[in-house]
């Protein structure tokens, strides 16, 4: 600064924003020696750098200022990088010639030596304004230049500074980080070391597969179950490993676990070493991640379990064995594998004709191409247990004689040594066939009887009310014509005999009426006219007695509905009964009677909205109602259906199928 005031000849000063002189050079005598040594002149000094300062800070870029003591002072802001830090003052000059008699005053109201102050005061630059306005821009563009080149500098020192003391930082975290791995790696090593031993000892095989599907790691005891040396495990494709059987759904699976289709493998595998020998183990196998997650393949743990395989199939045998009835056990191809003492005493086969012999040989010649399919199905698309008797109705098996008995065959699947096969368990039923043909003849024959006694208690019927008709109710009628003709006789109505005439003839009607009845109830003649006409008869006597309301339903109206007059009266007496047990125990104020005739036969519905039939009612003992509505039924090959829910009713439907000559 000294020597741009020497170049140019002018103070000047830095000011920061605050008014503060932060430097100055080439100041005159007239400020330093004496304005700036009398308070009160010193004071108009700082009262000038502060106004210019603040002009300053106000955004104005150049102000000039004619101080208190009579000097003029230029001011311009530095900015740095955006900031406005300070300002530049050039100042302590005139721009025309100094009024002396100003300057005398002055001198005498500080009390300044005067002629002290007027030489200094001659010694002040006389300058135009417009340069001296230039001068202080300069030296506003150079000190902001200085500024930020001084600051660039500092930046760099700090720079240099945090740098060195990151170095020296990260040269620290790198001796811990190196000190740090080198005692992980010695870990490591020792945990692999470990590792190696404990997989090596394992009795188990363990090893890794690339993505590939290829063995890049194993312990000892997969090379030892293998019969391979690790050497010439490493880079094998584990499906190698496999049985050729079981290679290909291996080969599926190991896929599928790559790609994400199944999360894990767990299951029985056969295996073949080298020497064509054969294994089982005990599959696992999940897929290999690293510590950030990262897949690299497949790893994969295997159990040798042959023994066990063996035991399971002795099991098997045993049980098979110890079975009361005869079983066998037959492969996938039908080939018996097994068979226990029963079936070789049943069939009347030694066991070693029975090992080997397919199973179809034991079934009659003319139903084994049937047994063959239905068995092929069943293998396909079968239960897991079953019977044949469900697909092929009755079974028949047939002995080493040739002889045929009927037997009941119970089917279950199972896997042994990872092969399916399939556990036929067999009883000989034709003692029960037998008994369940006497059985069933003794139902036919029963049956019989039944529909004889229903036929015969009918006729009886029949004839009860013809003869009633014939002999009782012509006597009755001739005797009420002889009393009517008695009655003419006797002039005097009003006289004792007469009356007692006619109580007569009152009661001869009234025996009338009920020989009517009974002879109805015991054949009704409206049943003449057909079964439609005969249920809404029925039905109006039912409301009649009982106060329920009926409603009949025809579909379509004929008046037998093709039954014969067998039918008709087991349809009329069947309706009889319902209608009975609606008065006895539905509790029902509503019944509607459904007749329908269909192509296939004839049907009936009685329904009421009454309380419903409990679960036990059907049950009772003393239910002879719904049992007499069953045979009959039964007796015409027809169904009956109930149903009913409590407090809604019950409807009692049957169907009486059409005769075949019809």
């Amino acid at each position: 600064m000294e020597s741009f005031s020497e170049v140019i000849g002018i103070a000047n000063a830095v000011i920061d924003v605050d008014g503060i002189v932060i430097v100055e050079s080439g100041w005159q005598r007239a400020c330093t020696e004496f304005h700036r040594t009398n308070a009160e002149s010193c004071r108009r000094c700082i009262e000038s750098d502060t106004s210019l300062a603040e002009r300053m800070t106000g955004g104005v870029l150049l102000a000039t200022y004619r101080c208190h003591n009579g000097l003029l002072d230029s001011a311009a802001p530095i900015i740095v990088e955006g900031q406005h830090v300070a300002n530049v003052l050039t100042g302590q000059f005139l721009t025309s010639p100094p009024d002396l008699e100003f300057f005398r005053k002055q001198a005498k109201q500080f009390g300044f030596e005067a002629a002290g102050y007027l030489e200094a005061i001659a010694k002040v630059p006389v300058l135009s304004q417009a340069r001296v306005e230039s001068v202080t821009r300069l030296y506003a563009q150079l000190a902001g230049m200085l500024a930020i080149n001084s600051l660039d500098r500092l930046r760099e020192r700090k720079a240099a500074e945090t740098l060195a003391g990151l170095n020296k930082l990260l040269e620290e975290q790198v001796v811990l980080r190196t000190q740090s791995l080198a005692r992980a790696n010695e870990d490591l090593a020792g945990r692999e070391a470990l590792l190696k031993q404990i997989l090596d000892t394992s009795s188990v095989a363990i090893f890794l597969l690339d993505t590939e599907g290829r063995i890049t790691q194993a312990n000892q005891r997969t090379a030892d179950m293998f019969g391979r040396s690790l050497d010439a495990l490493v880079g094998i494709e584990y499906v190698a490993l496999v049985h050729p059987a079981e290679r290909e759904i291996g080969r599926q699976n190991m896929l599928a676990l790559l790609a994400r289709a199944i999360p894990s493998v767990e299951l029985d595998r056969l295996y073949r070493r080298p020497d064509q020998t054969e294994f089982w183990g005990h599959l696992t196998c999940n897929r290999f991640c690293d510590a950030n997650g990262d897949e690299h393949g497949l790893i994969g743990v295997i159990a040798d379990i042959t023994d066990r395989k063996h035991d399971e199939l002795a099991q098997v045998h045993k049980i098979i064995e110890a079975a009361p009835d005869p079983m066998l056990l037959v492969g996938n191809d039908g080939n018996i594998a097994f068979a226990n003492f029963a079936s070789q005493s049943v069939f009347g086969y030694a066991l070693s004709e029975l090992i080997g012999q397919n199973v179809d040989n034991l079934v009659p010649i003319g139903r084994r191409s049937n047994h063959a399919q239905w068995r092929s199905n069943f293998q396909s698309e079968g239960d897991r247990s079953m019977s044949p008797s469900a697909g092929m109705g009755k079974l028949t098996a047939v002995r080493k004689d040739g002889t045929e008995f009927p037997v009941e065959i119970r089917l279950s699947r199972l896997q042994i040594d990872h092969q399916p096969v399939v556990i036929a368990s067999l009883n000989d039923i034709s003692e029960r066939r037998q008994a369940a043909d006497l059985l069933q003849q003794s139902f036919a024959e029963m049956r019989r009887l039944v529909d004889h006694r229903q036929s015969i208690r009918e006729d009886e019927r029949k004839r009860m009310a013809q003869d009633i008709h014939d002999d009782l109710g012509q006597n009755l009628l001739a005797l009420k014509m002889d009393v009517i003709t008695l009655c003419k006789g006797i002039e005097d109505l009003n006289s004792t005999q007469n009356k007692l005439a006619q109580v007569v003839l009152n009661n001869i009607d009234a025996t009338i009426k009920s020989v009517k009845e009974i002879i109805n109830d015991l054949r009704p003649t409206v049943l003449e006219l057909g079964l439609h006409p005969a249920v809404e008869w029925q039905l109006k006597q039912f409301e009649r007695a009982s106060g329920i309301a009926s409603c009949l339903v025809a579909t379509p109206p004929h008046v037998n509905f093709g039954l014969d007059e067998r039918k008709t009266l087991a349809v009329f007496r069947i309706m009889q009964e319902s209608l009975t047990n609606v008065a006895r125990h539905a509790r029902a104020t509503e019944v509607e009677i459904t007749l329908n005739q269909h192509e296939s036969g004839f049907s009936m519905e009685v329904k009421d909205n009454g309380k419903g039939l409990q679960s036990d009612d059907r049950r009772k003992k003393n239910s002879f109602g719904l049992m007499g509505i069953k045979e009959r039924v039964d007796s015409l090959g027809g169904e009956l259906i109930i149903t009913s829910s409590l407090g809604k009713g019950t409807v009692l439907s049957i169907f009486i199928p059409q005769d075949e000559d019809q």
